[in-house]
């Protein structure tokens, strides 16, 4: 979605399948959430990551998505106060464990990102 037209018809579909749901559909929120998220709206990204999470707390890609977006910004250890609010809730999600190891092993707990890489790699394995 590059030109602008495109992101506002993006933003009137998503308007339009919330109302449809009563806005109780955590996919719906994630997606907007992201969409605002790479449009460089994180205040209204967090609050839309935020209503996916009130719809469904084991919405992995909404804890992820939300992790990244603090990255992004420069907000290391709120991304993973998130990653590990999400491992609590959904622990064989491989992406949080795959997040979690990497933002560990960034901040220097060598341990911590030795323990999610081994987990990751169990939730790997459990998908094949």
């Amino acid at each position: 979605m590059e030109e602008k037209g495109e992101v506002e018809y993006a933003r009137a579909l998503l308007e339009d399948g919330l109302a449809a749901v009563e806005g109780d559909n955590e996919h719906l929120w994630q997606a907007w959430a992201s969409l605002e998220a790479r449009e460089g709206n994180a205040a209204l990204a967090r609050k839309y990551f935020d209503a996916s999470l009130a719809a469904n707390e084991a919405h992995a890609a909404a804890w992820h998505g939300w992790a990244v977006l603090e990255l992004r910004e420069g907000n290391s250890r709120r991304a993973l106060e998130l990653l590990k609010k999400g491992l609590k809730k959904t622990p064989s999600a491989y992406l949080l464990q795959l997040e979690a190891a990497q933002l560990y092993a960034k901040l220097g707990d060598k341990s911590s990102a030795r323990y999610h890489f081994a987990r990751y790699k169990i939730c790997c394995a459990l998908l094949q």
